[in-house]
């Protein structure tokens, strides 16, 4: 009699107010601090076992501690008042609306890249008289090199952010048209290899493979002209070969997240819709702008503090060394210690 009285009672729910509730959340307390503890000493551990678990740990702590999240949402709204300027001057001197009209947001994607999908789903340049496209047009010209200034300030001075060195002032009048030519070339290789995949499918696939080379280059040749601190060329290839690889994945996110994104919103929200997805798209970009820097700082950092002689004969050697081959000689011997 007395077990059949005490069953019931003990599936009573406990009152948040008493003692037995207090110490059940002390416990859960208790375990939860000690599986925290367990979790930061095994990585610790992993840190000093691995140099690539080192590496990226770093280059967490560095993103978190510079705000990597804030500054590529200021890059990305940049990066989107830069193209819709552009795309418009573009599409209307090619005169493209035809072919705008005709085409979906996939086609427009595949052949030009997040340029295509913005001209198709936010810019309409078929609905313009010949006076108004060349009034727009002088007008968007100068507002995508005003853009373009703007943009390239804006990712200066995130780079010294995250380097942590002193804001340096740039010739940002060269660097935007520098800046237009390298996205022209960029949108039509694009374009190019867009057509060439419908043309002949196995050629074309190769020269898409091979076409991560181009920005890996392009980006590793862009970063040695942003701020970078005191940093040797050869220690921004790192963050160049992210760049490339996340370009690639990037147009993949265009080409089978995007357009569907642009399309369903843009029938429902209208062009206000398509324009949010050319946003988020942007901010992808722009966290693979500051991460790309944050891998060079991090791995240049750790490099640093764990071969200073090698920095050092790096360093000399960039400013002393008058045989080429002597210079890569000091980048393979510096290179090869990167991440030991």
């Amino acid at each position: 009699m007395t077990g059949s009285h005490d069953a019931p009672a003990a599936s009573q729910p406990v009152p948040p107010g008493s003692p037995v509730a207090s110490s059940r959340r002390e416990r859960i307390g208790v375990r939860v601090r000690a599986q925290r503890e367990r979790l930061t000493h095994w990585f610790a551990e992993l840190r000093e076992r691995s140099g690539i678990a080192d590496a990226i740990a770093r280059a967490w702590e560095l993103d978190t501690e510079v705000g990597g999240g804030l500054m590529a949402g200021a890059l990305g709204f940049r990066l989107f008042i830069f193209m819709v300027p552009y795309v418009f001057v573009v599409f209307t001197l090619l005169g493209s609306a035809a072919t705008l009209a005709s085409s979906s947001a996939s086609d427009m994607a595949d052949r030009a890249g997040i340029a295509g999908v913005l001209a198709k789903g936010v810019i309409s340049v078929d609905s313009l008289s010949r006076g108004n496209q060349f009034a727009l047009l002088a007008v968007a010209g100068y507002g995508t090199i005003v853009a373009a200034r703007a943009l390239i300030a804006t990712t200066a001075t995130a780079y010294c952010l995250i380097w942590r060195i002193p804001k340096v002032k740039m010739k940002r009048t060269a660097a935007a048209f520098v800046l237009i030519v390298v996205f022209s070339a960029v949108l039509w290789l694009t374009s190019y290899l867009g057509r060439l995949r419908d043309a002949a499918p196995a050629p074309g696939l190769l020269l898409t493979v091979a076409w991560l080379l181009v920005p890996i280059a392009a980006w590793w040749w862009i970063s040695t002209r942003l701020p970078h601190g005191d940093a040797p060329a050869w220690a921004l290839l790192p963050g160049a070969l992210m760049f490339g690889v996340a370009v690639e994945a990037l147009h993949l996110f265009t080409v089978y997240y995007v357009t569907r994104s642009v399309a369903s919103k843009s029938e429902t929200y209208g062009v206000i819709g398509g324009a949010l997805s050319v946003l988020l798209w942007a901010y992808v970009a722009g966290r693979v702008i500051t991460g790309s820097a944050v891998v060079n700082a991090s791995l240049w950092r750790r490099f640093v503090q764990r071969h200073p002689d090698a920095a050092e004969r790096v360093a000399a050697a960039e400013q002393t060394a008058r045989s080429r081959l002597h210079l890569w000689w000091e980048w393979l011997r510096s290179a090869a210690g990167l991440l030991r």
